[in-house]
């Protein structure tokens, strides 16, 4: 098992997961990944950290081998792809100045206390924005939900369900229709102003050579694969099998 920062992934800086099974009352993501790691160690799992892979090839004996960044490699007969997707940042001016000293791409319970008492702008219009923007809605003084014209018309009627969730937290809050901020300050971020673009969303994936991908950059598999470059006629794809016999995928890398 290879994880390129932390095992989890984005579910790791989820602050509340409350559709997995066996935790009714919802658990951290934090605290699922950390329960997540000890079982597969137990099981004498090998996690291997910040060995990332950059290709995968036709290893020896029909194997696939997967090349790692610091020149070694690995060999097997059936490999799982479950890289996840990886959140586009905000276009926004200052973005990259302000990001840890008033921008954050999550909302933690750290980033709630660190909100107690201030005027909180969450930008996007999806179901991670919302519950973040309830989360914080707990500790700031007030949190407004940003969003480009288009997610607005296609995301609608959740973004006023959540609009009607924050409402009913012990601060008010608002929801506006709105294009992503633009920041001002010297060392923190002061300020926030409308700018022209349109908000940066979606995933992308981490391409592989190897494998077909859809025009967003999502890996086919199943029926999708037998499509696109599928070549073993002795029978068809699995359901989650890619193009290449005995790679398969799951999750957010998944078209």
């Amino acid at each position: 098992m290879a994880v390129a920062w932390a095992p989890g992934g984005q579910a790791g800086t989820s602050t509340r997961i409350e559709n997995y099974l066996g935790f009714p009352s919802g658990i951290s993501g934090t605290e699922l990944t950390r329960k997540a790691t000890l079982q597969a160690q137990r099981f004498d799992a090998v996690l291997s950290s910040f060995h990332r892979a950059i290709e995968l090839v036709d290893g020896p004996e029909g194997m696939v081998r997967v090349d790692l960044d610091d020149g070694q490699h690995l060999v097997a007969r059936t490999l799982l792809v479950a890289t996840g997707a990886q959140r586009r940042t905000l276009d926004a001016e200052g973005i990259d100045r302000f990001t840890g000293a008033g921008v954050y791409h999550v909302a933690t319970d750290i980033s709630a206390r660190r909100c107690e008492g201030e005027d909180v702008i969450v930008v996007g219009g999806g179901n991670s924005a919302g519950k973040a923007a309830v989360h914080l809605s707990r500790q700031a003084r007030s949190v407004r939900m940003w969003c480009g014209a288009t997610a607005w018309r296609r995301r609608c009627p959740a973004i006023c369900s959540t609009a009607s969730s924050v409402r009913r937290t012990s601060r008010s809050s608002q929801t506006q229709r709105s294009r992503p901020c633009t920041e001002t300050g010297s060392s923190r971020l002061s300020a926030c102003g409308i700018a022209t673009t349109a908000a940066c969303s979606g995933f992308r994936r981490r391409p592989s050579s190897m494998l077909a991908a859809d025009e967003a950059g999502f890996v086919l598999c199943g029926s999708a694969a037998r499509e696109h470059g599928w070549s073993y006629v002795s029978r068809e794809p699995y359901l989650l099998e890619t193009v290449r016999p005995g790679v398969f995928v799951a999750g957010d890398v998944r078209s």
